[in-house]
């Protein structure tokens, strides 16, 4: 009998567990385009809605254009003082 409410808590507790692991998992943004700027090794995105810029490292070259909207997912990282998000995938919603 104890041992089946043992496992009954550590199931419960187990989902509960599952279910906040869910809600922090990195969620998509969207956002909109107000500038791009190219160099060898990065991608720079300025956007409309945000003025921490997105970064994009060695990446081929994107058909993106100021007005674009896009759908990101990555993490806020600091640099040289200044707040930035590295990409890890960028997706063109619309023109």
């Amino acid at each position: 009998m104890r041992f089946s409410r043992l496992i009954f808590l550590i199931s419960i507790a187990g989902i509960i567990f599952l279910i906040f692991l869910a809600n922090t998992i990195n969620q998509p943004k969207t956002a909109t385009v107000k500038e791009i700027t190219h160099s060898s090794s990065r991608t720079i995105i300025t956007l409309e809605e945000n003025q921490i810029p997105l970064i994009l490292f060695n990446q081929k070259p994107l058909s993106l254009k100021k007005g674009d909207k896009i759908k990101f997912y990555g993490y806020e990282e600091r640099y040289k003082g200044q707040e930035q998000i590295i990409i890890n995938k960028i997706i063109k919603i619309t023109n």
